[in-house]
C-alpha cells in the first residue's frame, strides 16, 4: 500500500489541531492523574521511611565507632550524612515529580480558558459593535419603527373585519427562536396565568423590580432574570446582563432593563420577551 507524504501530512496537521484544541481537557486530566499517583506514591514510600531512618542511624553508628578507633578520617561521617539525606529524598523524588508536573499542567490549562475566554470576549464585543452600528445605519434607511419590525420579526399584514380593512402586526413564524435573549413566556412557564392582566402585570413589575436594583449600582445577570420569570437560564445568561454607567461616555448600554413585553397571548398564546442586555458584564 502506497502512502503519500502528502496524506501523511494531513494526518498530522488534523492530530495537532485535535491536540490543540482539546489541549486544556489534555492537560487537566493529565494534571488530576499525575497528583493523583504522586499521592498513591508518596503515602507508598512512606511505608519504607521508617526503615530508611534506621538504616541511616546504623550507617552513622557505624562510622562513627569507625571514627573513634581512628579507622577512617572525619570527613566520612559528612558523606554518611549526605547519603542518608539522598536516600529520603529518592523515595519522594517520583512523587514530588508528579505533584509539581500535574500542578504544572493544571496552571497551563487554566491559562489556556483565560486567553480563550478573553478572545471570545473580545470577538463577542466587536460582534456586538458592528451589529449594533448595522442596525443604526437601518434605522437611518427605513427609519425607527421599521427597524423594530425587523429586528423583533414582525409583519404588517391588511385584514378585513367586519368589511373595513384593520392594519395588523403579526410575528413572522420561527422569529422568537433566532436570538439568544429573545424568550417565550407562555403556558409551560410555571408563573403563567390564564389572565392576560396577571401575566402583563407579573413582567412589568419584574421588569421595574430589577431596574431598581440597576440603579442602586449593582450589576443585572440576565441568569437572575430568567430564574425571576421562571425561565430555564441559558449558558449566555451566565455572563450576559445590565451595568448601570450613565456618566460614562464609552458605555454601551442602555442603563435601563427593557423586556420589551411583546403580547401575542391572544393571537399565538405566548408573550414575548426581548432582552435589551448590554453584552458581556464579567468585569465591569
Amino acid at each position: 500500500m502506497n502512502i503519500s507524504s502528502t496524506n501523511v501530512q494531513q494526518t498530522l496537521h488534523r492530530v495537532v489541531d485535535s491536540v490543540q484544541k482539546h489541549s486544556p481537557a489534555i492537560l487537566t486530566t493529565v494534571g488530576a492523574a499525575s497528583v493523583l499517583t504522586a499521592g498513591v506514591f508518596a503515602a507508598k514510600n512512606t511505608l519504607r521511611l521508617e526503615a530508611k531512618i534506621d538504616e541511616g542511624q546504623n550507617r552513622l553508628i557505624a562510622i562513627n565507632d569507625r571514627i573513634e578507633q581512628g579507622d577512617i578520617q572525619e570527613a566520612a561521617r559528612t558523606a554518611v550524612y549526605v547519603r542518608n539525606v539522598l536516600e529520603i529524598v529518592r523515595l519522594y523524588l517520583l512523587p514530588f515529580t508528579l505533584m509539581v508536573g500535574g500542578i504544572l499542567c493544571m496552571v497551563t490549562s487554566n491559562r489556556i480558558l483565560t486567553k480563550r475566554n478573553a478572545a471570545l470576549v473580545a470577538a463577542y464585543n466587536g460582534l456586538a459593535a458592528s451589529y449594533e452600528a448595522y442596525r443604526e445605519r437601518v434605522r437611518e434607511e427605513y427609519g425607527e419603527d421599521k427597524e423594530r419590525e425587523i429586528f423583533y420579526g414582525e409583519k404588517t399584514v391588511v385584514e378585513e373585519v367586519d368589511g373595513k380593512k384593520v392594519k395588523k402586526k403579526i410575528l413572522a413564524d420561527g422569529e422568537h427562536t433566532a436570538n439568544p435573549y429573545r424568550f417565550v413566556y407562555d403556558m409551560h412557564n410555571p408563573n403563567w396565568s390564564g389572565f392576560h392582566e396577571d401575566n402583563i402585570f407579573r413582567l412589568t413589575v419584574a421588569q421595574n423590580m430589577y431596574n431598581d436594583i440597576l440603579k442602586t449600582g449593582r450589576k443585572v445577570f440576565l441568569r437572575d432574570v430568567l430564574i425571576t420569570l421562571g425561565i430555564e437560564p441559558t449558558e449566555a445568561s451566565e455572563v450576559t446582563g445590565w451595568v448601570y454607567k450613565p456618566n460614562d461616555a464609552n458605555h454601551r448600554g442602555d442603563n435601563f432593563v427593557e423586556f420589551n413585553i411583546r403580547d401575542y397571548q391572544s393571537e399565538y398564546g405566548y408573550i414575548l420577551l426581548d432582552f435589551n442586555v448590554d453584552g458581556n458584564v464579567i468585569g465591569q
